[in-house]
């Protein structure tokens, strides 16, 4: 009998041993099945993000763009078509990038080195500063100081981009990730942050806002720092991108989002509706008098923070807005064509609808 009960005993726990070992084996299949279609859809939901090449760019007055060639394509608005004819005439060679400039546009070329448009060169600065002074006017104490800063800039090589503007003071991020200062030390930036600034490592981005009393970094694992009253306690991650506006801070996230730094001034702000982003451009809008963020979607299409789509807006793969005034949005196409939003003057358009036409 116990010989037979141990039989039993055996048979059944051979048999809930199988059972069990049934039951793992199908719990383990229904894992490795669960993780496969998450890994699956997050495979098709991950976002491929655009660089920004930095082709195109839109001043205050004006929309440029940098042509296979390494020219420079630049139209003004009709009203400050006479007070930068000098730049228009400009013959640029080997550029490959613009600088974001308010009132003029700024080139880097191939070696890393800016290209200043005819009027503006260190030179021209010079001329016209003396000028006013054999005139017996007063330079402004601060404009007094540009000659000296353009020379300085245009000294630098191997830039990745320049922030802020020629020649009133910029930092200069190099391609080896070194930095470079003229005209803000000792306005809005102090020696304590500039030496912060320069224990960030690794950086792929920069914004500059005011007098670069405020300034915040971009590496390249996706973290931000931050100097400033405004932009001291931030503690963002897995960022893509910054932008600035004239006061606020974007950041575009892995997962497509795009988040701020809060306005002020008591105004609501909301971007709940800019999903699957893979690009952001921000500028500032005298007309609702707050900063604006628009966003290429992965589809190709540009939406304002609202959601709300550009017409016309398609296959897109970099943006610029202009930084005051009217808010004007510039778009570079797949097919290296040019677009510009409705609200462009007359002039502008037609430009570069010449620049599509290759005339």
């Amino acid at each position: 009998m116990l010989l037979g009960v141990g039989i039993c005993l055996g048979a059944c726990t051979d048999a809930s041993t199988q059972t069990t070992s049934n039951a793992q084996n199908l719990a383990e299949s229904k894992t490795q099945s669960e993780m496969l279609a998450e890994s699956q859809e997050l495979e098709e939901s991950s976002l491929e993000f655009l660089e920004d090449c930095d082709l195109i760019t839109v001043g205050e007055h004006y929309v440029a763009m940098v042509t296979a060639g390494g020219d420079v394509l630049t139209v003004y608005h009709p009203d400050w078509q006479n007070t930068y004819r000098e730049v228009l005439e400009t013959e640029w060679k080997d550029a490959v990038k613009m600088m974001k400039n308010s009132n003029y546009p700024v080139a880097i070329s191939s070696a890393g080195k800016l290209l200043v448009p005819n009027g503006q060169t260190p030179e021209d600065l010079q001329e016209d500063l003396q000028k006013q002074i054999d005139n017996e006017e007063r330079p402004n104490l601060m404009s007094s100081e540009y000659p000296g800063y353009a020379r300085t800039m245009v000294e630098w090589s191997n830039l990745h981009q320049v922030y802020r503007n020629y020649p009133s003071g910029a930092i200069g991020l190099c391609e080896d990730g070194s930095l470079m200062e003229i005209g803000l030390l000792g306005v809005g930036l102090t020696e304590e942050n500039w030496t912060t600034i320069q224990s960030w490592n690794a950086l792929k981005d920069l914004v500059v806002l005011y007098d670069g009393s405020e300034i915040a970094g971009l590496d390249e694992d996706g973290n931000v720092y931050g100097v400033g009253a405004e932009l001291g306690d931030l503690d963002w991650e897995n960022i893509v991108s910054i932008e600035s506006g004239d006061r606020m801070l974007f950041g575009l996230t892995e997962e497509g989002k795009v988040i701020y730094t809060e306005f002020g001034f008591g105004k609501e702000y909301s971007t709940e509706t800019m999903e699957d982003i893979v690009f952001i451009s921000a500028g500032y809008s005298h007309t609702e008098e707050i900063d604006v963020v628009y966003g290429i979607t992965c589809e190709g299409k540009v939406i304002d923070r609202f959601g709300n789509e550009l017409p016309g807006f398609e296959d897109i793969v970099e943006i610029d807005v202009s930084p005051a005034g009217e808010t004007i949005v510039v778009g570079l196409k797949s097919d290296g064509t040019v677009c510009v939003s409705e609200n462009a003057d007359v002039a502008i358009k037609e430009a570069v609808s010449t620049w599509n036409r290759n005339e």
